[in-house]
């Protein structure tokens, strides 16, 4: 059913600098950016998983959601995601196990730099059958383009260690 973590999400307050700061961390470039639906998005693909960098951007009710967790939480970790090769067995999986997924949709993006469109098909596990934790499941049509190196000491892959080292970097660093 799941076949891996496919990325953890991370709000920020500021997209630019979160990039930035994650840039430098990993010494490597962002793999896909995009902006719309009230978010700011910076995708650092590694070779094991995705880190996703997500801002609010304008106006509308997903700026203001985020902009409330941020008041609430403060910046960091907001969820996790799992890959599925079949979304749709995972979400009759979900019901069974009562976490009330929400339908499943077809999404996709644009990256802002070279135009390639991904899509995807994704549900998500009712938050409060989580205990609070936002776990999302999705199946990708193809997969995302690797971040490019930007130094020769570049991370690669990150794991439970990398992920709590990264965290405690980014809010140094702002």
């Amino acid at each position: 059913m799941i076949t891996s973590l496919d990325h953890v999400v991370v709000l920020t307050g500021d997209i630019a600098g979160g990039t930035a700061a994650y840039q430098t961390l990993f010494a490597q470039a962002p793999s896909w950016t995009y902006s719309g639906d009230g978010a700011d998005r910076a995708l650092f693909t590694l070779d094991n998983m995705t880190l996703e960098l997500v801002a609010p951007g304008g106006e509308g009710t997903a700026a203001e959601r985020i902009r409330s967790v941020l008041v609430a939480q403060g910046e960091g970790l907001a969820s996790l995601c799992f890959r599925t090769n079949d979304i749709a067995k995972m979400h009759r999986r979900l019901e069974r196990l009562t976490l009330k997924p929400e339908p499943v949709s077809e999404t996709e993006s644009h990256d802002a730099t070279s135009g390639a469109i991904l899509s995807w098909k994704r549900t998500r596990a009712a938050t409060d059958a989580t205990h609070g934790i936002r776990l999302f499941f999705l199946e990708l049509a193809k997969e995302r383009p690797l971040s490019v190196r930007t130094g020769p000491a570049s991370i690669t892959a990150i794991d439970h260690e990398h992920q709590a080292v990264l965290t405690l970097l980014f809010e140094s660093a702002r």
